[in-house]
């Protein structure tokens, strides 16, 4: 406003000119302001922000190729966040330019549509071999790109349109503006001449000031300084000139970090390209290599990728075997746009080897195949382990009828040895009925000779006492019959205690050999190892000593038969091992809701060899004529059959531990 304090100081009607004249001057340099404003807050934002969307548009497409590839379902999330990127991108685009929505909105679907169905695809290619299923889709999805590179490219030609038509008219509002500060100078010339230099002083130079920087920026001089402040248009045409050349210099930053990204990602395709493991093969549709990585041309034969390029100019014809496969693969490339397929190759020296291929065609703007890119993987050794498995496979299946016949044979054989094993178990259950029947016929024959004695006795009497009566006048029969009376009684007395013991005895058998009991009864399990005591007395050696160390035990269910015959077994097999004297100790306690019985013996012990097979059928530590070799293993099955477990503790020559464990709640 200092211009206008400065006209009001002229007479008036020079003054009312140029004010007038300043007036229109001073809208038209507001308008310049503003459309400053506008070119640095839509324009240039704007057309950085669309060649990012085109920049990180054709990154994804990079990395959805690449991921194909490679096979890598990681680099989809790479691709996940460029979608991220692009979607921000588009919304700053929209703020800034919402008279361009419809083509903004237009790009975005056509954007979301390409990135689901690119990414869907990446993911089955990925996932499936079935690759031709999806050849279809590959024309669709690759249609949908250049949709959306057709959109950028309208879109970014219409902001450049409007920055440039922007400037144009920024550029001819200028020349209006200084046409009409020239004519009001012209008209005040002659009363303002003092104005006229002040208004050059303070207008024309900072104008030039600012036109000179905006001409260095124009030019690239993007670190020109202007230093020219002031609170009126032309100061803020300056702050705007400023801003503007900041939002350059960060669209360029912008533009090299884009680019070295994609330099960046270039380098990493062509390190894939140089160290994969399997051929990478770019040809011409008539044949002609264009390129192959080192992997692919080791597998041909060549020295280099040149030496490739230069001799293989018909791959149909040189690498595959039968050149009508090659001619089948253009037609599905050229139908469908990929294909996968397993196929015989030649290398360089005309030897064989067979490959999996991964094709797919790039098409040209008309639709048809420009090159062929793939992957090609050396499957021989595949292959021959495949052939092999299928001979030995042939071996097998001829092999299997003679199964079958021995099968039969083993069957019948294993009867057998049942039914042997059979006899086995029952001869060892024999063989303990026979210890037991002979210790208690010893039981037997001492109160069976008393009664026979006794009898004797008897009869001897009653025949005395017959005659005495005819032959003995009464008087002298009393005292006679007395006597005979007396020698009856005693030996009535013999009579029933010999019945007694003998009514004991087989008290004790039964309760030894509970044949009268099939099912599991509640029982005091020190009850069981006094009926095995009883029994193995009869065969304890004379010099070995018996100890008891009993604990308080709570009752089993159980089958007392079978655990009479599992403690004998243990009592008879320590009684076996002390070859002259010893001791024999039985010990009961209970360890975590289990009954633990102990058998042990200081006798001769099992060698360490032994040790792992003491349960098995058949085998004895005893020698020829010592048992069959079945009393532990029916010893292990019956403590098995009550839920428990046994072990066994030796040493040579120190002795052996034989440690039952029965559950306490079993039932």
């Amino acid at each position: 406003m200092r211009f206008t304090h400065k006209i009001m100081s002229m007479p008036l009607l020079a003054a009312m000119a140029f004010i007038v004249i300043y007036g229109i001057s001073y809208l038209q340099a507001d308008r310049n302001a503003k459309l400053a404003d506008k070119i640095e807050l839509e324009a240039f934002p704007a057309v950085r922000l669309s060649n990012e969307l085109n920049s990180l548009t054709m990154q994804m497409r990079h990395i959805f190729q690449t991921a194909i590839v490679l096979q890598d379902a990681d680099m989809i999330l790479e691709a996940d966040q460029l979608r991220d990127r692009v979607l921000a991108l588009e919304d700053s685009v929209r703020q800034l330019l919402p008279d361009q929505s419809r083509l903004i909105y237009e790009t975005h679907e056509a954007f979301i549509r390409y990135f689901d169905l690119a990414r869907s695809l990446t993911m089955q290619f990925i996932a499936s071999d079935l690759h031709e299923e999806l050849y279809p889709k590959v024309a669709e999805m690759n249609g949908r790109y250049e949709k959306l590179t057709s959109l950028h490219i309208e879109l970014g030609n219409r902001l450049e349109s409007g920055m440039e038509l922007a400037f144009e008219n920024a550029r001819q509002s200028r020349v209006v503006s200084q046409r009409n500060m020239r004519l009001a100078i012209i008209l005040c010339l002659s009363m303002l001449v003092f104005i006229t230099i002040g208004l050059i002083s303070s207008v024309l130079r900072p104008l030039r000031r600012i036109t000179a920087v905006t001409k260095s920026i124009a030019h690239g001089r993007l670190d020109a300084v202007l230093d020219y402040e002031s609170t009126d248009e032309l100061g803020r045409l300056a702050d705007s000139v400023r801003r503007m050349q900041q939002a350059l210099i960060a669209d360029i930053a912008e533009r090299e970090r884009v680019e070295t990204a994609l330099r960046e990602s270039e380098e990493r395709y062509r390190g894939i390209f140089e160290h994969a493991t399997a051929g990478i093969i770019r040809s011409t549709p008539e044949g002609r290599v264009i390129t192959a990585n080192p992997a692919l041309v080791k597998m041909l034969g060549y020295d280099s990728d040149d030496q490739a390029k230069e001799t293989v100019t018909d791959i149909g014809a040189q690498v595959y075997r039968n050149p009508q496969d090659r001619v089948q693969v253009m037609q599905t490339l050229a139908t469908y746009g990929q294909l996968t397929g397993e196929y015989c190759f030649r290398r360089r020296d005309d030897s064989e080897f067979f490959v999996q291929m991964s094709l797919w065609a790039e098409r040209g703007e008309d639709g048809s195949v420009k090159a062929i890119e793939g992957i090609v993987t050396d499957i021989t050794d595949r292959k021959a382990t495949e052939n092999a498995l299928k001979k030995a496979m042939e071996d097998l299946e001829s092999s299997y009828a003679l199964l079958e016949r021995s099968n039969e044979d083993l069957s019948r054989a294993n009867l057998e040895l049942r039914k042997t094993q059979a006899q086995l178990v029952q001869s060892e259950k024999m063989a303990a009925m026979g210890r037991f029947v002979a210790g208690m016929s010893h039981e037997f024959n001492n109160p069976i000779a008393a009664v026979q004695s006794s009898s004797m006795n008897i009869q001897t009497c009653v025949s005395k006492l017959s005659e005495t009566i005819n032959e003995l006048p009464e008087s002298q029969s009393s005292e006679r019959i007395g006597k005979l009376l007396e020698i009856l009684l005693q030996n009535q007395g013999v009579v029933a205690e010999g019945a007694n013991r003998v009514a004991r005895i087989v008290s004790k058998m039964k309760s030894f050999v509970r044949l009268d009991e099939a099912d599991r009864q509640s029982l005091d399990i020190h009850r069981s190892i006094e009926d095995a005591l009883s029994v193995f007395e009869q065969e304890r050696k004379p010099g070995i000593e018996v100890v008891k160390e009993f604990q308080p035990l709570p009752r089993i269910h159980c089958y007392p038969a079978k655990l009479n015959q599992m403690f004998l077994q243990l009592l008879s097999n320590a009684n076996n091992a002390i070859p002259v004297t010893g001791k024999i100790i039985i010990r009961t306690y209970l360890k975590n809701d289990e009954i633990v019985v102990e058998v042990s013996d200081n006798g001769i012990g099992i060698p360490k060899d032994r040790m792992a097979r003491i349960f098995d059928p058949g085998y004895t530590t005893w020698g020829v004529g010592v048992g069959v070799g079945l009393g532990l293993t029916i010893a292990h099955q019956i403590v098995q059959e009550h839920g428990g477990d046994i072990q066994v503790e030796s040493a040579t020559d120190k002795g052996t531990v034989f440690r039952v464990f029965l559950p306490a709640n079993f039932s």
